[in-house]
């Protein structure tokens, strides 16, 4: 993607494969996501999305294939949508899909306008070859993690009506749409969103999403993408420096990164022994019945320490969950 020059070109892929790859899983769930669709011999376009599940009543098993949800639970298109907030008001039609790290220039924009157009001429040619009606020009949204404002001036940028506070738009005829990521109201429906955002927008929507249940949508969703591409915190400031406000903020993530990191260790060893437990009483006592395995699954370390001990032992299932 196109960013201004001033930003580092490492920090500035990192940041674009983390947006991109949010965005990506999520409306994955709703829709065909395809990254670098090429529209012609030189250009291509980043995110190109066209959703799949335009019936909100769908049923459960038709939206089962989209979207397992959490521990293999199917979740119906409605449910979807709520979960993905204005990111799923967003992807209501196909469109484009630019992020910023940093506002983006003039050109910045204009060189995604070509790409827009370009990918309306291509969706022309397709429509003409199916004999289909030609379809409207893909609205293109940028997500800036800052004001532009000689964009806004520019392109003559109004607030978008019936949308919170950092959403603005263009006329019809332009099909442009800029989400000003600090703008955004804090509150759920905003949390993908603000994720794409930098420096204190992005902190805080980590604080936000650690706050979360652990058993939240977001939760089991968004936090695998976050610590799998955590930067070192201060790039997030790269622009206005670290004062002790950004240095505590920059320290608060640190430790958020560190508490799941733990969690998820201690979690995957959890799993670990709960899979050896099963194992062992599978090969000494046969075929586990369901109520076996979930009364393993859902047991504390101690539990799972005291059973284990008990297997070699025990002359039928009884001994092993029995309490002494």
């Amino acid at each position: 993607m196109t960013r201004p020059s001033r930003q580092g070109a490492g920090v500035r892929t990192r940041f674009d494969q983390f947006a991109k790859a949010i965005a990506e899983s999520v409306l994955e769930l709703i829709g065909v996501v395809r990254t670098q669709e090429e529209i012609s011999t030189v250009q291509q376009v980043d995110t190109w999305f066209e959703p799949r599940l335009t019936d909100p009543s769908e049923s459960r098993a038709d939206a089962a294939d989209a979207n397992p949800g959490i521990d293999g639970e199917p979740l119906d298109a409605a449910q979807i949508q709520r979960n993905l907030g204005l990111l799923g008001r967003i992807a209501d039609q196909a469109c484009l899909l630019e992020f910023f790290h940093q506002p983006p220039r003039m050109h910045a924009v204009q060189d995604c306008i070509g790409k827009q157009h370009q990918m309306a001429t291509v969706r022309a040619r397709r429509a003409r070859a199916a004999k289909r009606a030609r379809p409207p020009l893909p609205p293109l949204w940028l997500f800036s993690a800052g004001r532009p404002n000689t964009v806004i001036e520019q392109y003559q940028l109004q607030p978008m009506p019936r949308w919170p506070r950092g959403f603005m738009h263009g006329s019809a005829g332009q099909a442009l749409r800029l989400v000003i990521l600090p703008e955004l109201p804090e509150r759920r429906d905003t949390l993908i969103l603000r994720l794409f955002g930098a420096g204190v927008t992005y902190l805080r929507a980590v604080r936000d999403l650690a706050e979360l249940p652990t058993d939240s949508w977001e939760h089991d969703t968004l936090k695998p993408f976050v610590l799998a591409f955590q930067v070192d915190p201060r790039s997030h400031f790269h622009a206005q420096g670290l004062d002790d406000k950004a240095m505590a903020y920059v320290n608060e993530l640190r430790e958020i990164y560190a508490n799941w990191e733990a969690k998820t260790l201690a979690r995957g060893q959890q799993k670990g022994q709960q899979r050896l437990l099963l194992k062992q009483l599978g090969l000494k006592f046969g075929a586990l019945s369901p109520d076996t395995v979930a009364r393993v699954e859902s047991a504390t370390d101690e539990q799972l320490e005291r059973w284990a001990g008990r297997v070699l032992t025990a002359e039928q299932l009884s001994d092993v969950f029995g309490e002494l």
